[in-house]
């Protein structure tokens, strides 16, 4: 989860949260982690040239989420995380504990600045960098 603060109170916090739960992240969703477009390509030309589907009919469907960061509850994000460093690292309660806390802040704390005026994220989980 990166948190668009660039230059903000938060951004440094952000930016080691980010480091601690990249691979975090990419563990827990091992398989199923689309990281952006070109890996959504590369994940589909494999797929597409994969004995495994062959003389299969198939359909691609893609969709799109109006305001998808706005909608996902903090609450929510930061559950989903703490089971995430439960079951995939050999962090302790305490050390769990002191991550959901950052984490917290920083998602409640998020600013971006737009024309030279800062924005604090009123509802939902904030994004960007």
């Amino acid at each position: 989860m990166v948190t668009s603060s660039v230059g903000g109170p938060t951004y440094r916090i952000g930016k080691f949260l980010e480091e601690l739960l990249n691979p975090v992240s990419e563990e827990y969703c091992k398989g199923e982690l689309i990281r952006d477009t070109p890996d959504f390509l590369l994940k589909a030309k494999l797929m597409n040239d994969s004995s495994e589907f062959n003389g299969l009919d198939l359909n691609l469907v893609a969709m799109d989420v109006v305001a998808l960061y706005p909608s996902i509850k903090i609450d929510l994000a930061l559950e989903a995380v703490e089971i995430a460093l439960t079951k995939v690292t050999q962090f302790s309660q305490l050390q769990i504990g002191a991550i959901i806390q950052l984490l917290s802040y920083t998602l409640h704390n998020s600013v971006v600045c737009f024309r030279g005026q800062w924005y604090k994220s009123v509802e939902g989980a904030p994004t960007g960098n």
